[in-house]
């Protein structure tokens, strides 16, 4: 397969942790990346959250694999009608990680994680 560059996209996230590969809410065995070709990995190269509320509200985005969660940022706040860059380097992610975002406050922010695919 070859590299290509792929956008991950996801509104309303709320309270409820959203897994953005998987492209669901799910709470338990994301799947996160797959379909790599042998020695390669997913590259993210950007992370942008926007809040989407009137008010201040505070997000938390991860890197999971299985049971192992590693937060990128937590309880970052971001002020009304703002958004913050997570990634301002490069994350490399191989098969089974997964990026986790959610919010303090029911539909609050969207988000969008770039990446490049079997780099």
């Amino acid at each position: 397969m070859a590299t290509q560059f792929i956008n991950y996209k996801a509104q309303n996230i709320g309270t409820t942790t959203y897994h953005m590969i998987d492209g669901n809410a799910k709470t338990s065995n994301p799947t996160g990346v797959a379909s790599l070709d042998s020695g390669k990995a997913q590259i993210m190269i950007g992370c942008m959250v926007s809040n989407i509320k009137t008010t201040s509200i505070t997000a938390t985005v991860s890197v999971r694999n299985g049971a192992t969660s590693t937060r990128l940022i937590k309880d970052v706040s971001i002020p009304a009608g703002d958004s913050v860059e997570v990634v301002q380097g490069k994350v490399v992610m191989v098969a089974g990680d997964e990026i986790e975002v959610s919010a303090n406050s029911a539909s609050a922010v969207d988000c969008v994680v770039s990446v490049l695919k079997n780099a």
